[in-house]
């Protein structure tokens, strides 16, 4: 479950943070993002969780959405998570920079974007079991 953040992160990193030096090469990890380019976190899930949508916001903020399956419940729950440009969660936004959207249903955030107002939405998938 690492990891496909560390994955996901990974690309954020190559793709959005690379530095703007010539000794940069387009695909060069940015060094100064979370650790050498690379960041991983554990949201506390018992099972797996991961990523399907990233943003990345004109402040340099990261928001990323994705699902969480939690063994004791049995069920899958979507989440947000927030990360400040240089990758650390942010403390400022839900629990650590993690708010789970739904406690009730299967569900899974698909997608992240942003409103016009800068704030991020999501769009869910759910199913019954």
């Amino acid at each position: 479950m690492c990891f496909v953040r560390s994955l996901l992160l990974t690309a954020i990193a190559l793709t959005a943070f690379v530095p703007a030096s010539s000794a940069a090469v387009a695909g060069d990890l940015d060094p100064s993002f979370a650790s050498g380019g690379r960041f991983t976190q554990d949201f506390g899930a018992n099972h797996g969780d991961g990523f399907a949508g990233v943003v990345v916001a004109p402040s340099g903020s990261i928001y990323a959405a994705g699902g969480m399956y939690d063994d004791g419940s049995g069920l899958t729950r979507p989440f947000v998570v927030r990360f400040t440009a240089s990758g650390a969660p942010d403390p400022t936004f839900g629990a650590n920079g993690l708010a789970i959207l739904s406690t009730a249903t299967n569900a899974y955030a698909m997608s992240v974007a942003l409103q016009a107002d800068g704030k991020p939405v999501r769009r869910r998938r759910v199913w019954r079991q």
